[in-house]
């Protein structure tokens, strides 16, 4: 995983099922005011979600059953990515869910925070904002 930096530097990979759909959109505008500068890639479904309820710039990958979780794993195991939300129900959709286990599996090799649900997410959105060397969170505006 990258050493901490500014948050411009950061990217953070979204994953969501249409049962996780509005809560990834609760999150990120719970976040909005200390993560806008953070570069999102989603599946395609999920950012043009995004952007069009909360106007934030997301770069699309292709839908989660048409490869888009292999994407954003391989956005994990370049180093690129610094987190990944996943918010999917995980008795459901047996072909996606085979991508979200190997997703998972490529952040905890890499050691990338792997965030499944919303105490998880809020979790690994206050690291990314605060000092993890100091041991500082931010919790999100609310």
């Amino acid at each position: 995983m990258k050493s901490p930096g500014s948050v411009e530097e950061r990217l953070v990979v979204v994953l969501a099922d249409d049962q996780g759909k509005s809560e990834v959109i609760h999150l990120l505008r719970a976040w909005r005011e200390r993560l806008e500068p953070v570069r999102f890639v989603a599946t395609r479904d999920t950012g043009n979600l995004i952007r069009s309820r909360l106007g934030l710039d997301v770069e699309l990958v292709e839908s989660g059953g048409w490869g888009g979780a292999c994407q954003l794993a391989a956005l994990v195991v370049t180093g690129v990515a610094e987190a990944a939300i996943v918010l999917c129900e995980p008795s459901l959709h047996a072909e996606q869910n085979i991508a979200t286990v190997a997703l998972h599996r490529v952040c905890d090799i890499h050691n990338v925070p792997f965030a499944s649900n919303r105490a998880t997410a809020d979790a690994v959105l206050g690291w990314l904002v605060g000092n993890p060397n100091e041991g500082t969170v931010v919790e999100a505006c609310t």
